[in-house]
């Protein structure tokens, strides 16, 4: 079966994308999800994956080339028995019992792929789609279908949120919303499966997060392992403190408890720990482990710097009137927050000026300006001589 790679819409307003790099080439095979091209838009980079795991037989626009959106990229077909590109022919006939038994099993396949596609009850995982390198996980904005709603393959099923776009997710089949994972305003890791569609016009729909009890387990120290490990194990949120997955993971990696993770006075929305917190919390207690080393050990006669903690930021009551309403702000409204306070604590604030004197270019384009118009049908400003005196700077002192 063959299916279509179109031009993803990484935007609202974003009528199309240019191609930056393919990933792979005709004849490569590709797993499900792998990345195969890297395109550009006016809002972000990123990479595109593939819907299907199978061989790409076809690409359709070259590198650099501007394409809308929603027009087909490339082709990718799932039947992987014995396709070989036009420029490699067979080099050995084949026998024709072994014809015979690659056109059975590529029946075979063909029957499976309908009716995965018409809806025999084949259930498909939507995943947290990766919108970028750097990107280990995304918000879910919206969800634009419910349960038991029936999709068209490639109709828009959520919207989700990351640091560098919003954007809406597809279905990567036709049939029917079985089940939610996840609610809106949930922040999810990459590759997490956050619905199930059926293709089965019957299937039976499952209520959001359902409640699934593990079976019994007869070896005590079984259960006993298994208690001690979810104990160890960080939270997403606990006290309505929310731990991103990248911190969760640093924090495993670097032994921080989760006792040590509620002490740290997080920078982000809502006190919300950032991974530069928790960097500078990991280096900071390295440095006072070795301080309390070196203050018990005084035969060294190491004279040890006093230790500063910040002290903590009280957290503000506000009173409300009874017209007052409150209005959540939406994901890119935190970042773009988040990331100003950063600025403010990273950039030097300041302006530098400096006098010229421009006497004489006031009186060359006094004397200059009637004429110039008379010629150019347009004004003629200050800013070309502006302009003119930077690129003569820029070409004497080209290091700048």
């Amino acid at each position: 079966m063959r299916v279509e790679l179109v031009m993803p819409k990484m935007g609202e307003s974003l009528t199309e994308g240019t191609i930056i790099k393919w990933l792979k080439n005709v004849g490569d095979k590709v797993e499900r999800d792998e990345m195969i091209l890297e395109i550009s838009t006016d809002k972000v980079d990123t990479e595109v994956p593939s819907p299907n795991a199978g061989r790409l037989v076809q690409i359709l626009a070259e590198v650099n080339q501007t394409v809308e959106v929603g027009k087909v990229i490339a082709i990718i077909e799932t039947e992987e028995s014995d396709y070989v590109p036009d420029d490699k022919p067979p080099k050995h006939p084949e026998k024709s019992e072994d014809r015979s038994q690659k056109t059975e099993d590529r029946s075979q396949k063909t029957e499976i792929s309908e009716q995965a596609s018409s809806g025999t009850g084949e259930i498909v995982d939507v995943v947290m789609p990766k919108m970028g390198e750097s990107l280990t996980e995304g918000t879910i904005i919206k969800w634009l279908k419910k349960v038991g709603d029936k999709v068209e393959r490639d109709e828009m099923i959520l919207e989700i949120s990351t640091d560098k776009v919003d954007t809406e997710v597809p279905s990567p089949v036709a049939g029917t919303i079985i089940e939610i994972l996840y609610k809106e305003n949930d922040v999810v890791e990459v590759g997490k499966v956050i619905a199930k569609i059926s293709g089965s016009d019957n299937a039976t729909a499952k209520p959001l997060h359902e409640v699934k009890t593990a079976p019994a387990v007869a070896d005590k120290k079984v259960e006993e392992v298994h208690s001690e490990e979810v104990i160890t194990e960080i939270p997403r949120s606990k006290d309505g403190r929310f731990y991103s997955p990248l911190v969760r993971t640093i924090a495993e990696q670097e032994k921080v408890s989760l006792q040590e993770l509620e002490s740290i006075q997080g920078s982000g929305v809502d006190g919300r720990i950032t991974k530069k917190d928790l960097l500078s919390y990991i280096e900071t207690r390295g440095k006072s482990e070795v301080r309390s080393l070196k203050t018990e050990d005084k035969k060294t006669g190491i004279i040890t710097k006093p230790t500063f903690e910040p002290a903590p930021i009280p957290k503000r009551e506000y009173s409300l009137g009874p017209d007052a309403e409150i209005i959540p702000m939406d994901r890119i409204r935190q970042l773009i927050a988040e990331h100003m306070v950063y600025s403010k604590r990273t950039s030097a604030h300041v302006t530098s000026v400096a006098e010229a004197d421009v006497t004489g270019l006031v009186k060359l384009r006094e004397s200059d300006k009637a004429a110039f118009f008379a010629k150019e049908n347009f004004k003629l400003t200050f800013t070309p001589f502006f302009a003119k005196a930077v690129i003569d700077g820029v070409k004497k002192f080209p290091m700048v």
